[in-house]
Parts: C-alpha cells; structure tokens; sequence
C-alpha cells in the first residue's frame, strides 16, 4: 500500500505577506533558536565555518597531506591535488601521507609576514606577492617602471625597503585580513570596493558609502563557509529559521550546497512571498542544493501560515513534513516533504474527521498511512452509493456493507491481486477506529449512528499456507541441489569472511531452507540460540 502523492503542488498562487512585514521578521526572530550552532555558526557577521570533524555537517579536508581545501565526501582528493596525485605515480595511501601538494592556498590571516626585516624589526603586514606585503610590492614596481631602481624584488626587500607597523583591521566583519593605505580594506576587499565603484560609475570620495558597502560584504570565503550577510534582512532571517529548524529534523548541512542556494537567493526578497515557478528560476541547483531547498521552503511556508494564524490542515494539499507525524527516525519527526493531495476523499465531512484525529492524535507514520487507505477505500464506495455519502446524516448500514466489501475486494498497487488478509483487516480496523474517535470526541454528532462496525463486518481469514502450497520447490530439483551440495559457496565473496566460512555458512543455510521449509528472509533472522530441545527433538525458533 501506498499513499498516492501530487506530482505538483496543486495551490500555485502568489502569497501577498501582511503590509506589517516587520511582523513577520519580528515572529521570525522571536521563534529562531538562539544558540544553533555556537561553534559553526557567528550570528553577529551571519557566517557559517563548517566544522569538518562534526558528523552534522556535510564538508571534510582534502585528503592529501598538508592540504586544508574542502571536498565533499570523505578521504577524497580536491581538484588539484588529485591532477598532483595522477602525475606523481604513488598509491593514494603513500599520496595522503607524504605527497604534499607542491602548492598550497595560504587562507587570509594564516599567511606568512613580509620578508623584509631591519634590525630585528620584522615587517608586520602578511606577505602577497613573491614574499612581499603589498604596499611593499606597489612601491617596489613604483619605483622599477621609473627607472629609480634596478634591484630585482628580493634584493630590494633586504636592501632598501623599512618594516611597515600592523595594519588595521579589515572594515568587513569576520574578516582576518588587516588593512593598510587610505581605505580601511584588505587587499582582497579593495580589490573588490574599486571593481564596484567602477561597475556603478561612481565617481565620489574614495570613502563615500564604503561602510554602507562593507556592511553587506562577507569575508573570503573558504568551501568550509557560507555567508547570508549579502541577502536582503527578511530573506536571512527565513534562511537563519529554517536551517535552526532543519536540524531537529535532517541535522545535516552541506556548506557548499548552501553556497549555492545563497547564490541563486541574490535577486530575491522573500522566500515567503514566492511562487511556486520562481523556486525553478534560481540558477543552478545540484541534488545536494535542491535537497536543502525543499526543507527551507517547506520550513518557511510552514512557519509563514502559523504566523498568519492559517492551519496546514485546512489545505487541500497537505505538506507531510508539517503535519508532525511521528517516524522511526533518530529525531522522531518526518523530514519528508511529500505532498498529499486528500481531495481524493471526496466527502468533506470524512477529510474533517481525518484532519480532527491527525491534529489530535499526532499518530505516526505506518498509521496515518493505513487510516489515509482505509478513508480512500470508504471514499470510493460512498461514492458509488446513492448520494455519493455527502450527507452524513443519510448513512445506513448498507452504505458500511459497502465500505467494507470495498476493502475485503482491495486490490495490490498493481491491480494483479488481493491485498494480503493482514493488510485488509489492518484498513478495516484503522478506518472504524477513526468513526470511533470521531463518536467519543463527538465530532460525529451528525453522522447515523447505524453508520459503524457491525459484528457481520469481518474481513474472511485466509490461511497464507494454502497458497504457498503450490509454490514449494518440487522433488526432483532439491534432488539435483543435494546433489551438487559441494559446490555451494564456490568462488563467492562475502566482506572479509575466509572462503572456507563463506562455503560453510552458506551450505547451512541451504540446508536449514530445505530441511525446515522457511523463507530466506526467516532463515536470515535466526539468532545463534534458534534451537530448543523438547523431548529429545529439536525446534527452531
């Protein structure tokens, strides 16, 4: 059995959010878990820095010796180690440990100081250019494209320049890169302030809305990091709600896949407020991207109806992972985003009753399935009768005959044959347990009171034996296996196992299938205590 799911969201509309959106941004920070993430996450400059040893978080280090970019799956190389890796001629194993890439990416803030020392007095500005800081390098070409001197770089270095005192730091939070000059940026940030004032012909003081600028700036960013500052404010706070909740339910999160949805976020303004074919017009998304925008949305929306007071039940579509319906999973929540479209109950007062119990019982996963069959099944009878079985108050017994003949006859997804009688009599009970609920909450006042389980209303037994009779494997072919009994488990690979064990577990379980008539999946669950001795015999268990 399974629940028919949309193949498309069936409500595709634009959602106008209230003209008080500093509400919503308001209910947004008020719900938000204050301390997600301590160690990941620094709320002040919105910057996530991936933990690469926490199982929660979806990022490791290049597995080559020395080397701190990331990868997305363990033990893997990055790009450039792996073109090192393919020319050096070692195994991947002597490759991670002593294969050093000749040329590792020095982060900002980790780099090595200026080369140019006088008196014991070190230059204390990072080295970016052939073991020059910048302002040394800039003077040094200066000084070479005038003819002013015609020392190479490092000789200048020793010979002539002076040691620079520490910089400032950098106007962008979080960044560990230090500033020097006129304009309160690293290199990296200046780089990036000219190229904007070019873009947006701005022709003003160097100063002039540079801290406007900065603020919205994230710092270099590593594949371990992503940054939500450059996002207009409502848009980071659904993001910073959504992954907070996201934890509780799917705690892991990919850095480099939220990389890229902040990139395709850039134009807009409000996940709330989107509609269903802009979420395809984002740029691109790979799976991993996609799978972490279909909880943020599903998140967002969720919140966005509690926040203007609307229940998820009153849809005709239904979004499973917000129904709170219980799982088997570590967090105990569904963390599917399926939709249900419970149209297909087409009485009213049959999908009401469904919701009344959802919200009442919070019942689990298997049961809201089976009850969901069993309404489905009673739907399409109903519906056959006169009436349609819309008016609640007009039921008969005739019309429960009918709902349950039509789970007795309930045929496989497939249509080739008869629901087992577990599963029928597990939608018939389920079904008159919801009438029940609906009778003792006295939400089914108005349905007839012949409307219900009658003593005649049974789902006839049928011994599973008696169709397995006729599967059995005949005489004549266990015959040819006893036969060739010693060639079990030739040539047959199994984990680390020695050949000899593998050839012997499994002539054991050939005997045990045949000597006991049990399915394999049976045999496969045997504890090694299966036997019990009673009157010199021996039963399995």
């Amino acid at each position: 059995m399974t629940i028919e799911m949309t193949a498309a969201v069936a409500e595709p509309r634009v959602v106008t959010l209230p003209v008080d959106r500093a509400g919503w941004m308001a209910w947004l920070i008020e719900n938000t878990e204050p301390d997600w993430r301590p160690d990941e996450w620094d709320a002040a400059n919105w910057l996530f820095t991936g933990d690469p040893d926490k199982d929660e978080t979806a990022i490791w280090r290049c597995n080559s010796a020395g080397c701190h970019v990331a990868v997305r799956a363990t033990r893997h190389l990055c790009r450039s180690c792996y073109e090192q890796f393919l020319e050096s001629g070692l195994s991947r194993e002597e490759f991670a440990t002593v294969g050093r890439r000749t040329l590792v990416r020095s982060l900002p803030g980790e780099r090595p100081p200026c080369t140019v020392e006088r008196d014991g007095a070190r230059c204390a500005l990072e080295a970016q250019s052939r073991g020059a800081c910048t302002p040394h390098y800039t003077r040094w070409r200066y000084l070479r494209n005038r003819g002013r001197t015609i020392l190479a770089l490092d000789v200048w270095l020793q010979a002539e320049a002076e040691p620079l005192p520490p910089g400032t730091p950098c106007l962008v939070g979080a960044c560990a890169g230090s500033a020097h000059g006129r304009v309160p940026l690293c290199t990296y940030h200046r780089d990036r302030w000219r190229r904007h004032r070019n873009a947006t012909g701005v022709k003003g003081p160097i100063h002039e809305g540079l801290e406007e600028w900065a603020a919205v700036q994230p710092p270099w960013l590593t594949g371990f990091q992503f940054s939500l500052v450059g996002l207009p404010e409502l848009l980071r706070h659904e993001l910073h709600f959504a992954l907070a909740e996201r934890d509780k339910q799917r705690p892991t999160l990919s850095p480099v896949g939220m990389r890229l949805m902040v990139r395709g976020l850039k134009c807009v303004s409000s996940i709330a407020e989107l509609t269903d074919k802009k979420l395809g017009d984002l740029g691109y998304l790979d799976r991993n991207c996609e799978a972490h925008w279909n909880d943020v949305v599903r998140l967002v929306r969720g919140a966005f109806d509690r926040f203007r007071g609307a229940d998820p039940l009153d849809r005709p579509v239904w979004e499973l992972g917000d129904l709170g319906l219980r799982s088997r999973t570590r967090s105990g929540v569904r963390v599917s985003s399926r939709q249900l479209d419970v149209t297909q109950i087409r009485q009213e007062w049959l999908r009401r009753l469904l919701a009344d119990w959802v919200k009442e019982t919070t019942p689990d996963n298997n049961d809201f399935r089976v009850t969901f069959e069993g309404c489905m099944s009673a739907s399409r009878a109903l519906s056959a009768r006169p009436g349609g079985g819309h008016d609640p108050g007009a039921l008969k017994v005739t019309d429960m005959d009918a709902v349950v003949a039509a789970i007795r006859d309930r045929k496989r997804q497939d249509g080739t044959a008869t629901l087992g009688y577990g599963s029928r009599a597990e939608l018939l009970a389920h079904f008159c347990q919801l009438l029940d609920f609906g009778r003792r909450l006295q939400i089914l006042d108005h349905v007839a009171s012949v409307f219900a389980r009658h003593p005649h209303h049974k789902i006839p037994y049928e011994d599973p034996a008696e169709d397995m009779a006729g599967k059995a494997i005949p005489e004549y072919v266990v015959a040819q296996l006893d036969a060739q009994i010693h060639l079990i488990g030739d040539d047959f690979a199994y984990g680390d196992m020695a050949p000899k064990v593998v050839k012997a577990m499994l002539r054991t379980v050939y005997i045990l299938l045949r000597d006991t008539g049990r399915r394999p999946w049976e045999v496969r669950w045997l504890r090694m205590d299966c036997l019990e001795a009673q009157d010199s015999e021996y039963i399995l268990i």
